[in-house]
């Protein structure tokens, strides 16, 4: 298991340590599964944006490395990561590894010597075409300028392997994950394979070519052959081949066409075997810009440990962004994630536990020894313990860009001994409200003591797609999670017949799961025809989602509102509710609706109207459902609509895995958080949080009678 070894231009951040706790944990996994793991990280320390920095900091690129490169092995200590191995690319053992791939692929005939010219990004080591750069001859990646060089260089023949390449991958499909980017680095190279750079003379720190000492090897046949110097390659001594192929390369997206690309070809030409396989993570963004040192826009992960500590904030690396997408990084994300499953539900639990323990069993534990002790509600107390807490009492880092926090905001220090004032009703942990709270004239638009972590309230998720494969962790993960999160249910919504027959198959395996067959907007050219059949099941509690949607128009609008009057008479027919899909063709909806007739119960998933659509839907005696839209920012209108929709016509939803709720917004969607929506809607309304989820219960059993019966 590996990570790739990071620059050491700077000081390490968040973003390396997202990767690295990702391995860590992948691990520890394999270690209790009984599996010998080596897991290595290290540091890259040669080339030409090492140089620079080493310049600009006064100091030779040797005291430059040594001062930087323990900063990174500190940090992987400070962050408890179970390491087998730190690679630096100065030490000798990699020197020893990288002459003999260069000689190995020299000898080979791939390697050979010619002229180039190019624009290049240092920050990157990487040449780019014109087309492949940003207006302003601006490198795609770090969005500053590329620098024009000229010279004699060596290069790598990798215009050779095309053929090779995708022989090697056709034989191991599984090799890249997720699929996506295993389509992504075949589409490299299909698109057909530039020869490329492996030698520079304009730089001097690196390591010379073994046959041509005023050629430095460039970045990737130096960076890349760690993987192959910390297993013995290049030492006579040594069987690399104990611990090569590597099993996994953990990856970031942005360096794809070097690892699944460049190295597979170069090993092959060295005739050492290629990787196993690459797990191809995503970027963390702040502000929506990828976190890197060059945008000035880089969190040190150990001032994150000092707000929730060394656990919480492991924890919150690997439960906010499942591996494969894009994370979006804000402090304000971190705590709620630590209050709600950390000292929320995992608090209360062991609090619960405890309790248990002290009243039955006379707070003795097993072997007889004493249990935590615990408080009471009433206040006595029972043992040594205290109640779980969240994280609003301490101070979190400064981000780049970010204003001191001031007293009363997240993280305000207290002088010694003072008291902690009572938080309003809801308890709040979280201080000033996020920007993305906040409304107009920077007035809070929710009341401050509903944005914290989750009420323990039982929540309903009446629209998600729990067994589309695109639900984290897969289905029986998803429903279990939802669970835990206190969702007491869920409907799992059909779209055509292949989507109608997996959710009538979940639902049939899941008691806390019901099930809707429909035809979708979009694929109303199927034809109702083909989910009739499936509506006799058993879990099958809805018709839909029918509707209209004239925002994409995958079907044509004659066709579409077709379908919609056939499902609405199928509702009729079969005494059944009916969920509607209705985007920018409300007057349609309408329309079609008073012709056929309003079905006894009808819900309007996902609103995204205005208040007096929502007062149509309500007039017509419907239901109207809001997800996580509600939370977005600029979302005015519909959260005037949530303020306004009677109580006992409002709902909530996930449509899980899209529309992810603020804080998670951008990543796949789960039921687990339906609560992030009914505490923001119980916020817009002003009421508690266990009320508004008691109403849309009710509500939700009301819409659909199957669900209580």
């Amino acid at each position: 298991m590996t990570t790739p070894i990071y620059y050491v231009n700077a000081e390490p951040h968040l973003g390396h340590a997202y990767t690295t706790i990702v391995g860590d944990a992948l691990t520890r996994w394999h270690r209790l599964m009984g599996q010998e793991v080596k897991f290595l990280t290290g540091t890259d320390e040669h080339g030409l944006k090492i140089q620079r920095a080493a310049e600009a900091a006064g100091k030779s690129p040797q005291q430059f490395t040594d001062e930087i490169a323990p900063t990174f092995a500190h940090a992987w200590e400070r962050l408890d990561i179970a390491n087998d191995d730190f690679i630096r690319t100065t030490e000798p053992r990699h020197r020893r590894a990288v002459l003999e791939l260069l000689q190995r692929c020299y000898d080979a005939g791939d390697i050979e010597l010619d002229a180039y010219s190019g624009k290049y990004c240092v920050s990157c080591e990487m040449y780019y075409t014109d087309d492949e750069l940003l207006e302003g001859d601006l490198c795609p990646v770090h969005r500053t300028p590329v620098e024009f060089y000229e010279e004699e260089n060596y290069f790598f023949r990798l215009s050779r392997f095309q053929d090779r390449l995708l022989d090697w991958y056709a034989l191991h499909p599984d090799a890249i994950k997720p699929e996506h980017r295993s389509r992504e680095a075949l589409g490299l190279i299909r698109g057909g394979l530039r020869d490329f750079s492996v030698s520079r003379t304009s730089v001097s720190w690196g390591i010379p070519l073994p046959w041509d000492p005023a050629h430095v090897s460039y970045v990737w046949f130096d960076a890349l052959t760690n993987y192959l110097s910390a297993v013995g390659f290049g030492d006579p001594e040594q069987d690399y081949t104990d611990w090569w192929p590597v099993d996994y390369h953990l990856i970031g997206k942005d360096i794809i066409r070097h690892h699944c690309v460049y190295w597979p070809a170069m090993l092959m030409s060295a005739g050492v075997e290629p990787p196993k396989g690459y797990a191809v993570g995503g970027w963390l963004l702040v502000g929506g810009e990828k976190m890197a040192k060059s945008g000035g826009n880089a969190v040190n992960p150990l001032e994150l440990t000092d707000l929730v500590g060394v656990d919480g904030f492991r924890y919150y690396v690997l439960a906010e962004t499942p591996y494969g997408s894009d994370g979006d990084f804000t402090v304000e994300g971190l705590v709620a994630r630590y209050n709600a499953d950390l000292a929320n539900n995992l608090g209360n639990l062991v609090s619960r536990v405890a309790t248990v323990v002290a009243k039955q069993c006379d707070a003795m534990g097993p072997g007889g020894q004493r249990a935590v002790e615990v408080r009471t509600r009433r206040g006595r107390r029972r043992g040594d313990g205290r109640r779980a807490r969240g994280v609003a009492h301490r101070r979190p880092p400064r981000l780049p860009g970010r204003a001191a926090h001031q007293p009363g905001d997240l993280g305000a220090d207290r002088p010694q001994g003072q008291r902690r004032r009572p938080a309003p009703s809801g308890g709040s942990r979280m201080g000033r409200l996020p920007r993305w709270r906040r409304g107009r004239q920077g007035r809070p638009a929710v009341p401050a003591h509903h944005v914290s972590a989750m009420e323990p309230a039982g929540w309903f998720d009446s629209h998600c797609h729990v067994h589309d494969a695109r639900i984290p962790g897969g289905t029986a993960a998803a429903v279990a999670d939802a669970a835990a999160a206190g969702v007491m249910g869920m409907i799992t919504v059909g779209c055509d017949r292949e989507t109608s027959l997996a959710a009538i198959e979940v639902a049939a395996h899941h008691s806390n799961v019901w099930a809707t067959v429909g035809l979708h907007p979009h694929d109303a050219v199927n034809g109702v025809d083909s989910i009739v059949d499936l509506l006799a099941g058993d879990r099958v509690v809805a018709v839909g989602e029918a509707g209209l949607d004239y925002y994409y128009d995958h079907s044509p609008r004659d066709v579409q509102r077709a379908a919609f009057a056939a499902q609405i008479q199928l509702a009729h027919a079969r005494h059944l509710p009916l969920v509607i899909h209705s985007r920018d063709a409300w007057d349609d909806t309408f329309d079609v609706l008073a012709g056929e007739g309003v079905p006894e119960r009808t819900i309007f998933h996902c609103f995204t109207g205005s208040p007096e659509e929502s007062r149509r839907c309500v007039d017509m005696g419907a239901f109207v459902s809001f997800s996580g839209i509600v939370t977005f920012k600029n979302a005015i209108p519909i959260q005037e609509a949530a303020r306004a929709v009677p109580l006992e016509r409002i709902l909530v939803e996930t449509d899980a895995p899209y529309l992810a709720p603020v804080p998670h917004r951008g990543q796949p969607n789960r039921p687990a958080w339906v609560p992030f929506v009914g505490n923001f809607v119980a916020a817009l309304r002003e009421m508690a949080v266990d009320d508004l989820a008691g109403a849309i219960a009710a509500n939700t059993r009301a819409a659909f009678p199957a669900v209580a019966s």
